[in-house]
């Protein structure tokens, strides 16, 4: 640690100057084999040895970070506040586009609807005068004929809304246990403030080494 201090010089210097060291020390650490006490302590002096050095390559790692990320958040906060005022004036904007789009749609389904009704009674009138040898229906044909062009026209408008695919919750507990994610983070703090039963999990101790 001690070479690591000295360097002076700045904080990504010294990151990289502490390569060599590090590489040393895992060479160490990999090579030991606890047979006795005394690799024993040794193991656990290297242990520690490595610990000092994450905690320090960290520290630094924050001091040249700090800088940049505090820079970073004064832009994104900027540029936040400058979209944010017409982000919730597009917002207003295309929910009234779409609830027009909504309604214009709604019309457009009502008159093919309409259309559809009139063109079925025209061609059961139709029949029916054909049925009775009534031969001068030739009009109603004609208007058949334009009804269905009508409604073929309708159907190719195009609309700026589209239909997909979206959820909402019903009833969380006939959700398939594959679309739930355990929240461990929540059980973890659980834990820790004293929970010992959790259905479905089981809690227990298991060492962890402490290296003093």
């Amino acid at each position: 640690m001690e070479a690591i201090q000295k360097a002076p010089t700045n904080g990504l210097e010294i990151i990289a100057s502490a390569k060599q060291q590090i590489d040393a020390l895992a060479i160490a650490c990999k090579n030991i084999i606890i047979y006795d006490d005394e690799t024993l302590e040794r193991g656990k002096t290297l242990a520690k040895e490595a610990r000092k050095i994450e905690q320090f390559i960290e520290e630094k790692r924050k001091e040249v970070t700090k800088p940049l990320l505090d820079r970073k958040k004064q832009i994104d906060d900027f540029a936040k506040q400058l979209t944010n005022e017409l982000n919730n004036a597009v917002k207003s904007l295309r929910s009234q586009i779409q609830k027009y789009e909504e309604e214009k749609e709604r019309r457009r389904l009502e008159e093919l609807r309409r259309i559809e009704e009139e063109r079925r009674r025209q061609e059961e009138e139709l029949r029916v005068a054909q049925a009775k040898g009534d031969t001068t229906q030739i009009a109603k044909i004609q208007e058949i004929s334009e009804l269905e062009a009508k409604a073929a026209e309708l159907s190719e408008k195009s609309s700026s809304l589209r239909m997909v695919w979206t959820f909402e919750i019903v009833n969380i507990e006939l959700v398939p246990r594959k679309y739930l994610v355990l929240d461990e983070t929540a059980v973890r703090r659980a834990i820790q403030s004293g929970e010992r039963e959790i259905p479905g999990l089981r809690i227990y101790q298991k060492p962890s080494l402490v290296l003093k």
